[in-house]
């Protein structure tokens, strides 16, 4: 059998690929050359992430089997353009047979004749109407659709780092996917149970992969999420509980005794013990079918995340930032600043602290590699500079206090960052 170009594969897809669990399916190749092109490595000669004939893309796929057909789910179609390779389509309905739905995400901008060879087995099509108001490009999205979006054509790229784990674009979807299953669990018992959004979920751990693996995980479970800082003081952390109410605390093992000292007696996971089941795999059907559910209910204007006030007037208040917003803003920014999935994005900013959003939300959109820089690599500019040079980052987006202690402690004179492209405060 004749092998066709990809540019990736997305397992666990809920809901949005059409019916049920779908496993996307994203070929190379497209007729069309629209300014916000979802998808632009499908145009680029080099954006082939790998090549399977029917066989081997079967064999990949079916490993989901169960959820397809516990689900009404099955294989989505898209790219690029599905429909100029109709025939393999057609080749791969006969492998699979009846009982998987399958879907085509399509422009119809194809010959008739490729149209017409499909009719009587595809299940659904998703037809993208092109529209030239270039204000709506990101209406109706949520922030997850933007993440799997860059997953699927970056999977294997770097995601994000820190000094001691890495994790690329793909296991971060699948990793932070499972963990909101299990959160899921805990806020929803019940297996047929009424679902809901936009309520708070704290984490308490410090900046690592494991956090922001949790941050997306909290989206996923239809949360907005509050990052907690253990630097912070025992009050203070008791003041932001008090005033948030978290439905949920995601913490550290190691911050466990501090939370417990903050007073907070409501429901914690422990974020370690997320990540360890994460990476065993083997989340429960039923506990996948409920992420799904929630993944319905997730619209762009539920709430985002709160970033909570110095409280220096009284008690800290949280600020609410919307999806859409943050949506609005980097689409914006990254274009203007020309971010790509080539920069490294080094960020100084914890994750309680707004200016990493501009970190997070960068990379997320365009592919690019987060670098997550721990604050005690401050106190020594040489190991700082080490880092920064030999992980190649190109983007400092840093509070104007970090970049005075570099130049302020001559850190410059022992290393300098060539590959820099912007710095920005």
């Amino acid at each position: 059998m004749k092998a066709v170009p990809l540019i990736g594969i997305a397992r666990h897809r809920l809901t949005i690929d059409g019916e049920g669990v779908t496993t996307l399916v994203a070929f190379h190749g497209c007729p069309l050359r629209c300014k916000y092109c979802l998808n632009p490595t499908s145009l680029q000669p080099d954006g082939v992430w790998e090549s399977y004939d029917c066989n081997q893309l079967y064999e990949e796929v079916r490993k989901d089997e169960l959820y397809f057909l516990a689900s009404c789910g099955g294989v989505t179609f898209g790219g690029g353009e599905p429909l100029l390779q109709s025939e393999f389509i057609r080749q791969f309905r006969q492998l699979c047979g009846p009982e998987w739905r399958i879907t085509v995400e399509t422009s119809l901008n194809v010959p008739q004749q490729n149209v017409e060879e499909l009719i009587s087995i595809i299940d659904n099509y998703i037809v993208d109407i092109k529209d030239m108001n270039n204000n709506i490009d990101n209406a109706g999205k949520t922030i997850l659709d933007i993440f799997e979006n860059t997953a699927v054509i970056h999977g294997k790229r770097l995601a994000v780092k820190d000094p001691v784990r890495e994790l690329t674009y793909g296991e971060l979807f699948e990793q932070a996917q499972r963990m909101a299953a299990e959160v899921g669990e805990v806020l929803y018992p019940e297996e047929d149970g009424e679902v809901e959004t936009g309520f708070p979920i704290a984490i308490l751990a410090e900046k690592s992969c494991s956090e922001l693996a949790a941050v997306l995980a909290s989206i996923y479970a239809g949360s907005f999420y509050v990052c907690i800082n253990p630097e912070q003081t025992e009050s203070r952390i008791s003041s932001i509980l008090n005033v948030l109410e978290p439905r949920l605390v995601i913490v550290e093992d190691k911050q466990t005794e501090k939370l417990s000292r903050a007073g907070y007696e409501g429901k914690t996971l422990s974020l370690d013990a997320l990540v360890e089941k994460a990476k065993a795999g083997n989340t429960p059907e039923a506990a996948m079918m409920k992420l799904m559910k929630i993944r319905r209910e997730i619209r762009s204007t539920d709430p985002l995340y709160g970033i909570f006030t110095s409280g220096s007037t009284g008690t800290p208040k949280c600020v609410l930032v919307e999806q859409q917003s943050v949506m609005d803003f980097i689409r914006h920014f990254v274009e203007i600043f020309e971010f790509t999935e080539e920069d490294v994005i080094g960020n100084q900013a914890p994750f309680d602290f707004d200016v990493s959003v501009k970190d997070i939300y960068s990379a997320w959109m365009t592919g690019a590699s987060l670098l997550l820089i721990p604050r005690e690599y401050f106190s020594t500019p040489p190991r700082l500079l080490d880092y920064i040079c030999d992980n190649h980052v190109t983007n400092l987006t840093w509070a104007v206090s970090a970049l005075c202690i570099i130049s302020g402690l001559k850190g410059f004179g022992y290393r300098v960052p060539t590959e820099l492209k912007r710095v920005m405060f």
